[in-house]
């Protein structure tokens, strides 16, 4: 016998039908006892609620007692405003299918190996413990608003273990409990997806906690979410051992008593963050943005974030003892990658690292980084940029390329560095370079507008000694490539306190503007310096660069310094000092080369120590007198430098003279090479102004020069006796007239 394919069909659709219509039954309730009664149907049910139910028991709806796991649908007639209040709890166990759909519910929910649970369209005012064995148990919430119980016995508003999660398009509310966590995800493998959703931690609760899962966020927004835990990390995702993917996302108002002001990342195989937008978070220990550890060595999948928009990190009101890393503190074998990050308005209370911190072994990639507004107050502000703490031999590397840091001001009650603090550590910023000790590469970055309450350096790495200057470690190598440095201030230059550590800066097409100090706006090379450093800039700007006394780019009391820095076809504009708008120095030969010197060489854009003295052109240069008889005019002469540049006393303003100090006068004497003959009657010691004077010794302004007297013939000439009487006037012993 044959069937034909279309009686078939029909055959199955009505066996369907009627087996649906024995193992599902449509169920209204208007009270608990209808309501307990339809849940312990072993049908399937849907159950519609009708008004407002208050259930007194604690309910168990266990499906294993029934012949076929089953499915549970309670859908509130929307009409009649229906819900449910839960004095106690409702448990399902080993069901098929839970659907809670168009209802109110208040109370606890709690399932256990159920293979679905579905919440939609609905307002839970509730907490929620789900548990299963089951591999693939899944947990969906969609369009629904849930508001966390303020509880105390409870870790987690929703306690997911072993259910993949889906939440899309629904909004939920911490409670006032601190200590407490709104999602809290565990179990090999599980995902947790959330679309489209505002999580908000009403300033008490982190938002996710997840562990050995998968996490995928997407367009949603968390909002006040806080962890008050001494050992949580995280105000707003804790993740461990997970895979993190984040995109299209806004945090806000995000605070961490432990590591991490937003994202506690700790041995995670992947991280992906990219386009989202952050505002005010805060971290009263290490990360504001982000704290990633990694506890051994193993390479990852990713770990990157990009593409991010950074409004607010730190908090006045807030009371800590320790904080550091504005973004983000990559910790032990962690590496991180940050593209396109935009931050601005940083402040640190009690700052110790500056807005990236890099601890051991780890790496860190900075690309395309703006930062604007950073302050920091503490007693031991490291840095503000970068800073770098270690502990090994092989060091942490970070890679720096085209960035751009503004409006920096350092409080600290003693001094730190500007860009980067480094301690006992190599440093690879860009690209590794093969040295003993260690390489520092920058490539195009900006620094703009920098202000510090002490003297510090642009760079500290600390080694032997706590001098304070651009440094770096023995052998190794400084590479900055297309960067601009702005609006800065040094008591002793930008880079100063060198060592004999043989170590090599290389600046390439660099722009160094509106940098501004006492000596030397750039560089500062004092006389005990013992330079084996090779410095050098080549083909850079130095423009708007100043120095209230001596060379507004270089001062340098260093003898032999020609040799190991120089200036390769810069270009320099509108540069000002006292003395020396480019280069001061002792004398030629401690003045950096200049490659294309003769073509930069303006008047006063080169001067040294004073170099020689000579007569001025109406000056007594030869005398013939009688003794006792006065000159017929003045001696007087000009101190000139090894440019042949009149030195110019005072340097400022003749009739500003509130601003001259006693130590910047040239102090000179007049006398004669033997006192048997002769002597000098009248003023014989005086000082140098308005550019003359007869000089004799110089005092502490300038170094002491060896050609620093002329001598001038003087010829005292026999008396016509005849008629005269000589007389002793001056009571010296010596005759005159």
């Amino acid at each position: 016998m044959f069937f034909s394919k279309d009686i078939f069909i029909l055959a199955f659709i009505v066996v369907t039908l009627f087996i649906n219509s024995i193992y599902s039954e449509d169920i209204t309730v208007k009270n608990e006892e209808e309501l307990i009664n339809a849940l312990n149907q072993e049908k399937d049910s849907i159950i519609k609620i009708i008004g407002k139910i208050i259930i007194t028991e604690k309910i168990t709806v266990n499906s294993s007692n029934s012949k076929n796991n089953k499915s549970i649908t309670v859908i509130g007639d929307i009409s009649t405003k229906p819900s449910i209040d839960l004095t106690n709890y409702i448990i399902f166990e080993n069901c098929l299918n839970v659907t809670i759909k168009d209802i109110i519910l208040y109370g606890d929910l709690k399932f256990n190996n159920n293979r679905k649970i579905s919440i939609e369209n609905s307002v839970l005012n509730c907490t929620v413990d789900a548990t299963s064995t089951n591999t693939n148990s899944i947990i969906e919430i969609n369009n629904s608003n849930i508001f966390c119980k303020d509880i105390n016995n409870s870790e987690s508003c929703l306690k997911i273990l072993n259910y993949h999660t889906v939440i899309h398009n629904s909004n939920i509310k911490g409670n006032i409990v601190p200590y407490k966590r709104i999602i809290g995800v565990s179990g090999n493998n599980r995902y947790l997806n959330i679309t489209n959703s505002i999580i908000n931690g009403n300033n008490y609760n982190q938002a996710i906690s997840i562990e050995k899962g998968l996490i995928n966020i997407k367009n949603s927004d968390f909002i006040n979410c806080a962890n008050y835990l001494e050992n949580g990390g995280g105000g707003v995702l804790k993740a461990e051992e997970s895979y993190v993917d984040i995109k299209n996302s806004t945090f806000s108002n995000s605070f961490s008593r432990d590591r991490g002001g937003i994202f506690f990342i700790d041995n995670c195989p992947s991280l992906d963050i990219d386009s989202i937008e952050v505002r005010n978070t805060t971290s009263t220990s290490s990360g504001y943005v982000i704290y990633i550890n990694q506890d051994t060595e193993h390479n990852v999948e990713k770990s990157i974030i990009q593409n991010v928009y950074h409004v607010g990190s730190g908090n006045k009101n807030i009371k800590s003892v320790f904080e550091e890393g504005f973004i983000a503190c990559v910790d032990n074998y962690a590496t991180l990658s940050i593209n396109n990050y935009y931050g601005q308005d940083f402040y640190g209370k009690n700052l110790s690292g500056g807005t990236f911190v890099v601890k051991h072994l780890a790496t860190l990639y900075l690309n395309n980084i703006e930062l604007d507004n950073i302050y920091g107050i503490g007693v031991n502000t490291l840095s503000l940029f970068l800073t770098v703490y270690f502990i090994s031999e092989n060091g942490p590397k970070i890679y720096i390329e085209n960035c751009q840091v503004s409006n920096m001001e350092n409080a600290s009650e003693k001094p730190a560095a500007i860009l980067i603090w480094q301690e006992k550590s190599e440093i690879h910023i860009k690209n590794i370079i093969s040295q003993a000790d260690g390489s520092l590469d920058i490539n195009n970055f900006v620094v703009d507008n920098y202000f510090s309450l002490n003297v510090v350096p642009f760079i500290y790495s600390f080694s032997a000694s706590h001098n304070s200057g651009f440094r770096s470690l023995t052998y190794s190598t400084i590479e900055i490539t297309s960067s601009r440095f702005e609006n800065m201030y040094f008591n002793n230059g930008l880079i100063s306190d060198f060592e004999n550590n043989f170590a090599t800066y290389n600046i390439y097409s660099s722009v160094f503007s509106n940098i501004n100090g006492v000596n030397g706006g750039i560089l500062n090379i004092k006389t005990d310096d013992v330079i084996s450093n090779r410095i050098a800039f080549i083909h850079s700007i130095f423009t708007n660069n100043s120095a209230s006394n001596y060379g507004g780019i270089v001062y340098s009391t260093n003898p032999n310094i020609s040799r190991t820095i120089f200036f390769i076809e810069c270009t320099f504009i509108n540069n000002t000092a006292s003395i020396g708008s480019i280069s001061y120095s002792l004398n030629k030969l401690s003045e950096p080369f200049f490659s294309n010197k003769n073509s930069i060489m303006k008047e006063n854009s080169f001067a040294t120590n004073p170099s020689y003295i000579k007569f001025t052109n109406d000056s007594l240069t030869s005398i013939s007198v009688y003794s006792g008889e006065e000159f017929p005019g003045k001696i007087a002469c000009s101190i000139f430098d090894d440019y042949d540049n009149i030195i110019n006393i005072p340097d400022n303003n003749l009739n500003d003279l509130s601003t001259l100090k006693l130590e910047n006068f040239v102090f000179f004497s007049l006398y004669q090479n033997g006192t048997n003959n002769g002597q000098i009657v009248g003023l014989a010691n005086c000082y140098y102004w308005n550019n003359e004077c007869s000089i004799s010794n110089i005092k502490r302004t300038y170094k002491v020069f060896s050609k620093n007297s002329i001598n001038i013939e003087v010829e005292i000439k026999n008396c016509n006796e005849t008629g005269f009487i000589n007389k002793d006037l001056y009571n010296f012993n010596i005759k005159s007239w």
